[in-house]
């Protein structure tokens, strides 16, 4: 089977486009007619997060299009639901549940590095992986950066295995390309029929934060650039993880901020319609759906400069970029966006029409079925 050759392709451009059809023969056409049988393996389906949220709005556009989707997720498999030991016992479980699928599939769509191995054992005419941030970083504030290391050594290995890798983030894909790998850049995308027409408002000024409470997400930050404002305004932080209990400690002092814990998909984004603001405080990051799904609400957005967030947000134009690591950076682009409506609302006109130009799920779908399609 022929590999893509070694480059980064924004799917925006033209060269994306003679990349691919100068590659695409009558496959693609048969594609359409003929369904595709697929198999996403992905950590969870469930939840708020950006790779649960990527692998549902994947796997409806691809069955609305007539194509056989599967999903092998760690809802559907034993594991060990422990800080540390998630990813790996869902890697280990679903390899041995590998054994029991008999079937041959036209397509094994890997969602993320841990998720490699076990693609290895299913019967299927091409891997493709999608890296959706750079591993290892958000590794070494879980883990130890020795036992980071290993982990990437060894997911370096199986991602030499796989027929296409695909990077949501141009940064993403620079960082594997520079390890020696092939990669192609496609963004995650909007599925805009999932928006909600109304908001939920729980307090007069809101912001919000959406996401795991971990430590690469920098929500400790955010903690401590909200208490610099002295402004009559809430912030809800919505999600749950393993530094759930020393960010409520730390919050304890401070009666606007507010744990309200992880909410379903739909109602989460209700309560970020509802909002004056998102943050987005991570220390590391690939891309950032919430971002783009707050983006096409036209809610106002505020995200430290780190990884694929500098690729969506133009400072003072789409959204506020902030300093990583630096809660007085943090908190007086919080207050800009609350004391300054008009030219708030202005940005978010801004966002919108990037999202609605680059970033809808139909348009990152399609390239998808493209590269599924490629011999």
């Amino acid at each position: 089977m022929e590999k893509f050759t070694g480059m980064i392709v924004n799917p925006q451009s033209n060269s994306y486009e003679k990349f691919l059809f100068s590659k695409l023969n009558s496959s693609i056409i048969k594609s359409k007619v003929c369904p595709m049988k697929i198999l996403m393996i992905a950590p969870k389906i469930k939840g708020i997060g950006g790779v649960e949220t990527f692998t549902r709005n994947l796997s409806k556009y691809l069955k609305k299009e007539g194509h056989n989707v599967k999903i092998l997720s760690s809802e559907m498999v034993p594991i060990i639901p422990i800080q540390g030991f998630r990813n790996i016992s869902f890697a280990l479980s679903a390899f041995i549940t590998t054994f029991s699928i008999r079937e041959k599939f036209d397509v094994v769509h890997i969602q993320d590095l841990p998720c490699t191995f076990p693609s290895l054992f299913i019967n299927s005419s091409k891997r493709v992986v999608t890296l959706h941030g750079i591993y290892s970083e958000s590794l070494r504030y879980t883990h130890s950066s020795l036992l980071a290391r290993i982990i990437e050594t060894i997911g370096m290995h199986f991602l030499r295995y796989m027929n296409v890798i695909v990077a949501i983030s141009r940064s993403t894909a620079e960082y594997y390309k520079r390890k020696g790998f092939s990669v192609i850049y496609i963004p995650n995308g909007v599925d805009f029929e999932a928006l909600p027409q109304d908001g939920i408002r729980l307090y007069k000024k809101q912001v919000v934060y959406v996401g795991r409470l971990s430590m690469e997400k920098g929500v400790d930050l955010l903690i401590s650039a909200f208490k610099m404002l002295n402004f009559d305004a809430k912030l809800y932080i919505i999600g749950s993880g393993p530094e759930e209990h020393s960010l409520k400690k730390m919050a304890d002092d401070d009666a606007r901020i507010v744990f309200i814990g992880a909410k379903d998909h739909k109602t989460t984004l209700q309560i970020i319609k509802g909002s004056d603001l998102l943050v987005l405080p991570s220390r590391s990051e690939g891309l950032g759906l919430v971002l783009l799904e707050s983006m096409a609400m036209m809610v106002p957005v505020v995200a430290t400069a780190v990884g694929g967030i500098t690729e969506l947000i133009d400072n003072e134009t789409t959204g506020i970029l902030s300093e990583p690591n630096n809660p007085t950076s943090l908190a007086n682009a919080i207050l800009k966006v609350l004391e300054d409506r008009e030219s708030a609302l202005k940005r978010t006109e801004q966002a919108f029409l990037k999202v609605k130009d680059r970033y809808t799920m139909d348009t990152i779908a399609k390239r998808y079925l493209e590269v599924y399609s490629v011999q």
